[in-house]
């Protein structure tokens, strides 16, 4: 599996034989494959409903002014998912 942003020199190989025995697939997406015009609306009216619980996934705020503090702590597993802003 890959996951991510590739190089845009990045070059692929694969053995379609195996795939086929295998019956797997190759897919490729763009940004989560999202429909933003028609996704970011419902996104906002689920979360406004409190039917999106987006608060709870964050576990740590930083001010932008601690941005190095933010990236060392997210290198240390620190923090899963923060938030920085201006507080």
């Amino acid at each position: 599996m890959v996951v991510g942003v590739v190089d845009k020199t990045a070059e692929l190989t694969i053995k379609p034989r195996g795939m086929q025995i295998n019956s797997k697939k190759l897919i490729g997406c763009a940004f989560g494959s999202s429909r933003p015009q028609v996704d970011f609306p419902l996104l906002v009216d689920l979360y406004m409903d409190g039917r999106l619980k987006l608060n709870e996934l964050i576990t740590e705020r930083f001010r932008l002014d601690e941005i190095n503090e933010a990236f060392r702590a997210l290198a240390a597993g620190e923090v899963a998912r923060a938030v920085l802003g201006i507080h």
